[in-house]
């Protein structure tokens, strides 16, 4: 199951979101999944959160005030480079455009909102365990 897998890497997660019933429902998928993470309210506090501790991954809404969410990843690659962690866009505002400027920025995954659980693991899955989703041919085929 995935949950469990997700909750035996023990991960270090920051959520970036201005909405506090956002924050919440994250953190609730999070603890569905037997993960906790740290909250924060805006970009300046994600990145400032981000330089302090090591996290394996960052939930970070779009549109946030002062600092928006791909400022602040653009703002943490610059400051951590290769050390930054895996970030993930979540945002209302899903368009061809959005998901590009998320690409831009180095977002590692596109989460659409709600955030719904089924969404939210798969995306985990493929941004920490490296997993492509297209279908791998099986060990026989390649043996032949």
């Amino acid at each position: 199951m995935m949950e469990a897998d997700l909750a035996a890497r023990n991960l270090s997660i920051l959520v970036a979101d201005d909405e506090p019933v956002n924050r919440k429902i994250i953190q609730r998928l999070l603890k569905h999944c037997g993960l906790t993470c740290d909250l924060v309210e805006d970009g300046f506090e994600c990145v400032s959160k981000a330089m302090a501790e090591d996290y394996d991954l960052i939930l970070m809404d779009i549109d946030m005030p002062g600092m928006g969410g791909i400022e602040a990843a653009r703002e943490l690659q610059k400051l951590r480079g290769a050390t930054t962690p895996k970030i993930i866009a979540v945002t209302a505002h899903v368009s061809v455009a959005q998901k590009e400027a998320c690409d831009q920025a180095g977002f590692d995954g596109f989460i659409p909102k709600p955030v719904k659980l089924e969404t939210l693991t798969q995306v985990l899955k493929e941004s920490l365990f490296d997993t492509d989703t297209a279908v791998q041919p099986s060990p026989l085929e390649n043996a032949r």
